[in-house]
């Protein structure tokens, strides 16, 4: 199980998404599927134009891969199965876009499942499971989403070009996954040696990706 952001060029590029907050668990990624689809509509050509870029459309679909968004997808390179902690191969299980869990998406997360590059601590990642019942622990990241579910974005990656092998800078959630989408780095200023690579903290001592921050 690789960590890859998903990425398409739409004329110049989409990159696919929607902003969910570490609680938010994955119930809104079937309408970011939906936005994705009103998307792809609107932007498909009805006529030759003069062959320049117009529109730049970006769509972020975070906190998934290419192996859980697009597996079946003809010529993909996509995984089948992950190694776990004690290097067993663990076939990949279709799991629903809507789950009543999350899985930890936080900088620390990552260095979990990469595993100083053995990338086999995936059995080892948090849950965060709100009033519900947990499923059982070390599989759930073991997974890729239905086909039926993703069709919009199985239909943008067969019309427009397909990243599968793009591979992520950022290793931590939301905020700094926004400075990479707009600056390429998480750099706090143009000289600063610190990267951020964790969610900030609002006054109230909570974490905030930054998607509900005012204009």
């Amino acid at each position: 199980m690789r960590l890859r952001a998903t990425s398409f060029a739409l004329g110049a590029a989409v990159l696919s998404g929607g902003c969910t907050a570490q609680s938010g668990f994955a119930a809104n990624a079937g309408t970011v599927a939906l936005v994705a689809h009103s998307a792809l509509r609107s932007i498909v050509p009805t006529q030759r134009g003069d062959g320049r870029i117009r529109h730049v459309v970006i769509i972020v679909q975070e906190n998934r891969s290419v192996d859980d968004l697009f597996h079946g997808l003809p010529g993909a390179d996509v995984a089948d199965s992950g190694l776990d902690s004690e290097y067993r191969s663990i076939p990949l299980r279709p799991t629903s876009l809507k789950t009543r869990f999350d899985i930890s998406h936080t900088h620390g997360a990552f260095l979990t499942e990469y595993h100083r590059g053995q990338m086999n601590g995936f059995d080892h990642v948090a849950l965060i499971c709100g009033r519900t019942q947990c499923p059982q622990p070390g599989l759930p990241a073991y997974a890729y989403v239905p086909p039926a579910e993703v069709q919009p974005y199985f239909q943008m990656a067969e019309t427009y070009t397909f990243a599968d092998r793009m591979f992520q800078t950022n290793a931590g959630p939301s905020f700094p996954a926004h400075q990479y989408l707009l600056s390429g780095t998480s750099l706090a200023s143009v000289t600063s040696p610190l990267l951020a690579a964790e969610n900030a903290h609002t006054k109230t001592g909570a974490t905030t990706g930054g998607c509900d921050s005012p204009a």
